[in-house]
């Protein structure tokens, strides 16, 4: 079975930011992103995953359950 990914518009309904702040993180590399094309990207619940992580200000970081309850929620 293949990961679903999410699109920029879905991650940033999940994160409570703009789109344009997802696209930002993508091209600096904070993101990280699979290109289809050159104009869309996706992103899997292991990249955001890693993204939350290094920027979490707690130093315990979400379970994998509270994360995949609300990922899923995009699926």
């Amino acid at each position: 079975m293949t990961e679903q990914l999410l699109t920029a518009e879905q991650l940033a309904n999940f994160l409570q930011v703009s789109v344009e702040t997802i696209r930002r993180y993508a091209r600096s590399g904070e993101l990280e992103c699979t290109r289809l094309g050159s104009r869309h990207i996706r992103f899997s619940k292991e990249q955001v995953d890693t993204f939350l992580e290094a920027r979490s200000s707690t130093t315990q970081p979400e379970t994998e359950t509270e994360t995949s309850e609300i990922y899923g929620e995009y699926l």
